[in-house]
């Protein structure tokens, strides 16, 4: 069965509990409800997306989501070795010749 998704609600509750409040990763999890490993993941894509805290008051949640979807899907091509093989094949896959 796979996992429920993540709201947005709770992305920007688990930020903001994190930035704000600098509330522990499992406390964020107890109080939102979800996995640890959910916010550590949310907090993950939050860092390789580029984006900085506190959010622009005109970020919307399409636009929120949009880049932490794009940091989780490819994000590991900007933090891969130039050259390595898996940089080479999602440029690949991405890119194709």
């Amino acid at each position: 069965m796979p996992a429920e998704r993540t709201t947005m609600r709770q992305v920007r509750e688990v930020l903001r509990l994190k930035f704000v409040g600098g509330v522990p990763t499992r406390e964020i999890a107890r109080r939102i409800g979800v996995a640890a490993s959910t916010v550590r993941a949310t907090l993950e894509r939050f860092r390789a997306a580029g984006l900085n805290w506190p959010l622009p008051e005109e970020m919307t949640d399409a636009v929120l989501e949009a880049r932490l979807l794009d940091a989780q899907h490819f994000g590991h091509l900007f933090s891969a070795k130039s050259g390595s093989r898996c940089s080479r094949s999602w440029k690949a896959q991405l890119w194709p010749s």
